[in-house]
């Protein structure tokens, strides 16, 4: 695979993560990491479409007073066909929430990723938990 693919996907999964931090989730936000049809299947729930991912995004990180969200080791495979690609990483995920209390996170994360018109897209993700540390979302603190 061209190392050039390798590193603009791996780019768009870290510029992603760190809106994540920077709290602001509209339709050009979904629109310039994701496909219109793509899927996420995350521990916060799961979601199709631009709306969908807006809709989920909102709910999974407002509900905490901030958040950082780090990718690493990202491994990253060209479809046979020339097509897309694919591509696995990891990530610890802080969560602080209003009162204070953190929760942490370690997770493993996987997609498929298409090449638009406007650059590499995800069209479907999913986060696999391995390990939690502190008061979970929805818990009475």
């Amino acid at each position: 695979m061209d190392i050039t693919i390798k590193s603009e996907i791996a780019e768009l999964v870290d510029r992603y993560l760190c809106s994540l931090d920077e709290r602001k989730f509209d339709e050009d936000w979904a629109r310039s990491f994701f496909t219109e049809d793509a899927v996420v299947e995350f521990p916060i729930g799961n979601a199709e479409g631009i709306d969908g991912i807006v809709v989920n995004t909102r709910l999974g990180v407002l509900r905490f007073a901030r958040a950082q969200h780090l990718g690493m080791n990202y491994l990253v495979d060209g479809s046979f066909r020339g097509e897309g690609a694919s591509a696995r990483w990891n990530q610890v995920n802080h969560h602080v929430h209003p009162e204070g209390d953190l929760f942490s996170s370690g997770t493993w994360s996987e997609a498929d990723f298409v090449q638009t018109p406007a650059g590499w897209r995800i069209a479907r993700t999913t986060m696999h938990v391995i390990w939690t540390f502190g008061r979970p979302p929805g818990q009475p603190s």
